[in-house]
């Protein structure tokens, strides 16, 4: 049987039900949308702000970590040797002879 008969599913009379109760409490379709609407803004706006908490959270943990990694003992760069400076020294001079010539335009 269809849905809109009696014996079938009283669907359409739930409904109608329904819509009438809502129309006593003054909860026209237009208002029930409203209200959703700003439910939904609100709840957007507390994720939003629960984002915002996250991330400056996670800033901080990253900061934390950076001055730890700088303070720590034995993670300081070691000074190079003056033959490791020398080959260093000349590997970019390397790197710097064989680059490409710049496209003039």
């Amino acid at each position: 049987m269809g849905k809109g008969t009696y014996l079938g599913g009283s669907t359409t009379i739930k409904a109608s039900h329904k819509a009438t109760e809502a129309w006593k409490a003054g909860n026209t379709k237009s208002n029930a949308d409203k209200v959703r609407r700003e439910k939904l803004l609100d709840q957007k706006e507390a994720n939003q702000k629960v984002r915002q908490e996250i991330r400056k959270a996670d800033r901080q943990d990253a900061e934390k970590l950076a001055k730890r990694r700088k303070s720590a003992p034995g993670r300081s760069k070691k000074s190079l040797s003056k033959g490791q400076q020398a080959q260093r020294r000349n590997f970019e001079l390397v790197l710097i002879s064989h680059r490409r010539p710049e496209k003039s335009k």
